[in-house]
């Protein structure tokens, strides 16, 4: 399977969908992230980079590319559709991982708007999305996985990203925090939640 990862800032994989991504690479999956901003509302945008490949090469992501739109000002119009279609073109991917309409922060809901309007042209493309601290309280999520097993991986991409760390924006409490309450509702110690735009028919994520 191919898996694109389609997300507004450096560090929204890790959080979103962290635990989910490393088991797919362990299991021989394919997964090329796709960062839509460099972050540098955040901190300096050459350190945000290195700590974005840092994370996914821990979590065995084989790529990260960045699209350069303007952190804060995710823009999403023909012209970023069009561009975005075009990695989906050539990568093909099976499912994609994005961020949830119901997010309180505008870039993040922006991604979710732009990958959305893409995969308009690729019916037969999973869309699944992620929770992380600024979701609503209104997400309602349809799939989780049990990432109990692949927990301290994502904690150690998420520490990639020291810069963040540092000035608050992550928290290894909310993400453990978060992995517990959705983990309580399958019966496993960690889990990940995700809604679904489209999701085919015989998709396994164990």
């Amino acid at each position: 399977m191919r898996v694109l990862a389609v997300f507004a800032h450096p560090d929204d994989m890790e959080v979103h969908c962290g635990g989910t991504v490393r088991k797919l690479t362990r299991d021989g999956h394919e997964v090329l992230e796709i960062v839509l901003s460099r972050g540098d509302n955040g901190g300096r945008a050459e350190v945000r980079e290195r700590e974005a490949r840092r994370g996914a090469e821990i979590l065995g992501v084989e790529e990260v590319i960045f699209l350069d739109h303007e952190d804060g000002r995710i823009t999403v119009d023909p012209e970023s559709v069009d561009a975005l279609r075009e990695y989906l073109r050539s990568y093909r991917p099976d499912l994609i991982f994005t961020h949830s309409p119901r997010d309180t922060h505008q870039d993040h809901r922006r991604t979710y708007r732009l990958v959305t309007a893409a995969v308009s042209k690729f019916p037969e493309v999973s869309v699944l999305m992620g929770e992380g601290p600024s979701t609503t309280p209104d997400f309602s999520p349809v799939l989780y996985v049990d990432v109990s097993d692949v927990i301290e991986e994502k904690l150690e991409a998420l520490r990639a990203h020291e810069s963040q760390i540092q000035r608050g924006a992550i928290s290894e409490d909310h993400v453990l925090r978060a992995s517990r309450y959705w983990g309580a509702r399958i019966g496993a110690e960690h889990a990940e939640a995700f809604e679904a735009f489209r999701l085919r028919e015989g998709l396994l994520l164990r």
